[in-house]
């Protein structure tokens, strides 16, 4: 606090990028192709699928900076493309740790550790999946120079997190790269009719190297995987898709340590 008692510059500056980056921007392109394309922002994800209120986010000051560069100063961030929190959910009362995807941002910070929270916690996982999954794009792998291929930090601690605790995964749109990985290292995933896809690399990358011309829907649909097994459910909405979820954890303990559920 200052010494007339007000907050200092510093809260101020971090309380107005905390409402900047939980406040849905209208004028946003990718706030606006998401809606046009009827899906859920994704905190409009969280606030369906958990009690509301319950979300503690981790990180909520995570993103790119973007500097002047005339004088260095900065003048904008853009805020990570993947949110991560606890919250107790709505099975049973039973706290989650959760991660999901905001691919309506591009080239902000990505590979959100949730790791180191979810081994203290012991807390089933779910993932809202969409896009790489913090994995990135290739325009920001242009301005960094590489990839986090092949070291792939993260998967083995994702394997961990399977003989752990429950891990379940939506998917709520295009799933690709490292986001199709998190698909199926999961107890349970589902995926939307006719609006969720699943592919290590796109339509366009598949041209170049096999020169079939297929859609998204032709090359990881979900015809395609709600029948080749890759992905166990198929739901008709993204509402569907969360009740499942909630169904699923129903049947499944808190963690490895946990006693077996009485039904």
């Amino acid at each position: 606090m200052s010494s007339n008692g007000r907050p200092s510059s510093t809260v101020s500056k971090i309380q107005k990028i905390q409402e900047k980056v939980t406040t849905a921007n209208p004028n946003d392109p990718g706030y606006a192709r998401q809606k046009q394309q009827g899906k859920l922002w994704v905190r409009e994800r969280l606030a369906t699928l958990l009690d509301p209120g319950s979300f503690n986010e981790v990180g909520f000051l995570t993103g790119k900076p973007l500097h002047d560069d005339m004088n260095g100063q900065l003048k904008n961030i853009v805020p990570a493309n993947q949110l991560t929190g606890w919250a107790r959910g709505k099975v049973d009362g039973r706290k989650v740790f959760v991660t999901a995807d905001d691919f309506s941002v591009r080239e902000a910070m990505h590979m959100v550790e949730y790791k180191g929270a979810l081994a203290t916690q012991y807390r089933a996982l779910i993932r809202l999946l969409n896009g790489s999954s913090g994995g990135g794009s290739v325009a920001s792998y242009l301005s960094a120079g590489a990839t986090y291929i092949p070291p792939l930090a993260g998967l083995g601690q994702s394997m961990t997190a399977m003989t752990v605790v429950p891990v379940v995964s939506a998917l709520l749109g295009p799933v690709v790269g490292l986001g199709s990985a998190k698909a199926v290292v999961s107890h349970f995933s589902v995926m939307i009719k006719g609006v969720s896809q699943l592919f290590a690399a796109g339509p366009p990358i598949v041209k170049q190297a096999t020169f079939e011309d297929l859609s998204k829907e032709e090359l990881g649909g979900w015809e395609i995987h709600g029948r080749n097994g890759t992905v166990d459910n198929v739901a008709p909405s993204e509402l569907e898709a969360f009740q499942q979820i909630r169904t699923v954890l129903s049947f499944l303990c808190v963690n490895h340590s946990s006693n077996p559920l009485v039904f």
